[in-house]
């Protein structure tokens, strides 16, 4: 008779297991994104803006208040773009994008 016992996984594989199915995850829905926008983006000024794939990546991943500092397709010169999220009562979580130029200090960093 075979038995079934009390068959507990790996604690270690499972975290790896979730790690793994939110990174394909994002990647999905990072790729949506990148289709259906073209990498444009509108910030707070109501510009548009453009960038690469590797560039809008980095916009995508920001957390909420950090910048980073990216090419402008469209304009030809690199922006620091700020990742602004806040939560509207009747709209949900919305995201604006702060677009300016960066200083001396900010591209000195990266």
């Amino acid at each position: 008779m075979i038995e079934t016992g009390n068959y507990i996984p790996q604690k270690e594989g499972v975290v790896s297991l979730v790690k793994n199915n939110y990174l394909v995850m994002m990647e999905i829905l990072f790729s949506v994104s990148l289709f259906l926008t073209g990498g444009n983006i509108i910030d707070t000024k109501l510009n548009l803006h453009k960038y690469e794939k590797d560039n809008f990546k980095e916009i995508f991943y920001l957390k909420n208040k950090d910048s980073v500092n990216a090419y402008c397709v469209k304009h030809s010169e690199l922006e620091n773009v700020k990742k602004i999220k806040y939560h509207h009562h009747n709209d949900g979580q919305k995201t604006n994008y702060k677009v300016s130029k960066p200083t001396d200090h900010e591209t000195k960093i990266k």
